[in-house]
């Protein structure tokens, strides 16, 4: 992902809190609301409606509701940057 830091998705995943609800490689979260995160690069779709591709990532992080009205997941309000490096962390999980 253009531009994005991957070293700092870790972090910034425990700062906004997404590993209390899903399992994420490395971070040794105990998932209570969302699905497993650990294989993110090989599914094909993002909540079930987006192609699985880096903008979507970004998109879905930012904006859960206008993907899927009615999702559990909340908008966390995450900003451009910390979106594109949480998204290029959890891409490069697994590979």
């Amino acid at each position: 992902i253009a531009g994005a830091r991957p070293e700092r998705g870790a972090d910034l995943i425990r700062t906004y809190g997404c590993n209390s609800c899903h399992a994420i490689s490395g971070l040794n979260s105990r998932p209570i609301v969302g699905p497993s995160l650990e294989r993110l690069p090989e599914q094909l779709y993002i909540a079930g409606k987006l192609a699985n591709t880096p903008p979507n990532l970004i998109h879905w992080i930012q904006h859960p509701e206008q993907v899927r009205p009615g999702t559990a997941m909340p908008n966390l309000y995450v900003g451009d940057e910390d979106a594109r490096d949480i998204a290029a962390y959890l891409l490069e999980q697994g590979r």
